[in-house]
């Protein structure tokens, strides 16, 4: 009988890990040079938990990368304020799909659990993964809070500018998602949750081709822009909207404060979603300049005629013009931000070959004296679209657009 050493029995490990699976889509080993996370302790030289992963990372401004194995690890996670970019990589047979997701870090606490004693940063003592740092970006990792209907509780607490979570899966219940600071963009992800879900201030948060299911009773989106000069808003954008709570018992969202502002566009909307669409927030609340949009949604839940007028004005419906690019379905990789950038800039100067082209037309009435038609009795302005809504603003182009011109961005097709 052949005896092995432990250090073979390692080896064998890591590479019948490593070999699980293949594929342009896999994700089974760590890049040259990554932090590496392994609960086994198998892979040489890993570290047994998620933060003590993180806190291998330094100050340097180049690009580090933690690499996770498969497992269930059960903790508090916090990403520092450092300097550089950071990737977080889960183990993974299909980068593209949240359902091939083999990493998960969860923990179960609430603000009943911490002493009425801590009145400072109760949400993040709270929060099981918490990105205090810039330019972080997140792959196929499943975070959850697992502590249930007892209160705030929350999974994920994105603070930092620029930050990219792409087919991640997040799950709780009240405040699942805080969705706090900066640019962000959430591709192909997972989100669940039955209060509040997804919700925070100051984020300009883009949701692409995402899971959003509701499992109880409440509102998906509270977002919390207290002012107009604050640039927060919330896009939802090829959503599907589901839920396991029954027919009508969620909202699509309500004002947390008084310049809320989210839209829901060309998304599959359930029966979960009221007819109402929208609440206020506790019933007492001023919604003068709230701004609640929905457009080319369908789905049981995306019929418009008992949506609360007050809140939605569905007689001017908004799309907010997507600024991610149509790449093909290729491995996710983060693409340079100029790159990206240059996806965004293309879209906004096709939106302004409509004016130019007016602007001629008008030009040449002038020089052939022609009068310019004007109707006796205007019909009402049909609903723009975010993109007709850009070119009618610059302003407007320049707070709705421009957040998500540094993110970079996967390749999810």
């Amino acid at each position: 009988m052949q005896i092995l050493t432990p250090l073979v029995v390692l080896l064998g490990l890591v590479s019948a890990v490593e070999g699980a699976c293949s594929g342009p889509n896999a994700r089974a080993a760590p890049p040259t040079g990554a932090i590496v996370v392994d609960a086994s302790g198998a892979h040489p030289g890993s570290y047994r938990t998620v933060a003590q992963g993180i806190a291998q990372l330094s100050t340097t401004t180049t690009l580090q990368t933690v690499f996770v194995y498969p497992g269930v690890y059960r903790e508090q996670v916090t990403v520092p304020l450092l300097n550089g970019p950071i990737v977080l990589q889960g183990y993974t047979c299909d980068s593209m799909a949240y359902g091939s997701n083999q990493v998960t870090i969860t923990y179960s606490k609430a603000q009943k659990d911490i002493p009425s004693t801590v009145t400072k940063n109760r949400n993040d003592l709270t929060t099981t993964l918490l990105l205090k740092s810039n330019n972080v970006k997140v792959y196929n990792l499943n975070v959850a809070n697992t502590a249930g209907n007892v209160g705030q509780a929350i999974a994920v607490k994105a603070d930092g500018a620029n930050t990219g979570f792409y087919a991640c899966k997040f799950t709780g219940y009240q405040d699942t998602l805080y969705a706090n600071q900066g640019p962000s963009l959430y591709a192909k992800s997972y989100i669940s949750g039955a209060v509040d879900f997804v919700f925070g201030l100051y984020a300009q948060a883009w949701f692409e081709s995402c899971d959003i299911v509701s499992v109880g009773k409440g509102c998906i989106a509270a977002n919390g822009r207290e002012s107009a000069s604050n640039p927060s808003i919330y896009v939802f954008n090829n959503a599907r909207v589901s839920g396991t709570s029954g027919a009508g018992t969620a909202y699509l969202g309500r004002p947390w404060k008084l310049y809320s502002r989210v839209i829901f566009q060309n998304s599959d909307l359930g029966d979960v979603i009221n007819p109402e669409g929208w609440q206020k927030w506790n019933g007492d609340n001023n919604v003068a300049n709230v701004y609640f949009k929905e457009f080319n949604n369908r789905g049981t839940g995306a019929t418009l005629n008992k949506r609360v007028v007050q809140l939605t004005l569905v007689g001017r419906n908004q799309k907010k013009k997507s600024t991610l690019s149509s790449r093909s379905k290729t491995a996710p990789r983060v693409i340079h931000d100029q790159v990206f950038e240059a996806a965004v800039l293309k879209v906004v100067a096709g939106n302004a070959k409509e004016p130019t082209t007016r602007k001629r037309e008008a030009v040449k009435r002038r020089e052939l004296n022609e009068p310019t038609a004007v109707a006796a009795n205007p019909e009402p302005e049909p609903p723009r679209s975010y993109a007709e809504e850009i070119r009618h603003g610059k302003t407007r182009k320049s707070q709705l657009l421009r957040p998500w011109l540094h993110l970079g961005y996967a390749r999810f097709g």
